[in-house]
């Protein structure tokens, strides 16, 4: 169920949605309606890994928190999640649905420098 090669780009100091559309092999939608919980994690690219955003599924409504409707997970980032960071990086989805726990998709992640987010 793992999808790999998973990768976006982004300027630093950059708000964005990342949507991820969960499938089964046979390309159909799954139903997401009993998930527990969702975790999505961007470290540094090194031998020891290094968690710089962790994002989770919870019950507080917030822009900042992911939110599941249907098949699409979204992981939202805001200014400070990314204000400082810049290069490149690794990311992983994991969800835990009736009693397992699953890797949904892995990949990189590059930051660009911004011209202009301090102007």
């Amino acid at each position: 169920m793992a999808r790999i090669k998973q990768d976006f780009s982004l300027f630093a100091g950059e708000s964005k949605d990342i949507n991820f559309t969960i499938i089964n092999d046979k390309g159909a939608a799954v139903d997401l309606s009993t998930v527990t919980e969702v975790i999505w994690v961007l470290a540094r690219l090194r031998s020891v890994q290094e968690n710089l955003i962790v994002k989770e599924k919870t019950s507080v409504v917030s822009a900042n928190v992911i939110t599941i409707k249907d098949n699409i997970i979204t992981v939202p980032l805001i200014f400070v999640d990314t204000d400082q960071l810049s290069g490149k990086y690794r990311h992983e989805l994991r969800m835990t649905i009736d009693g397992g726990d699953s890797v949904l998709a892995t990949g990189e992640c590059q930051i660009y420098n911004s011209l202009t987010k301090s102007i």
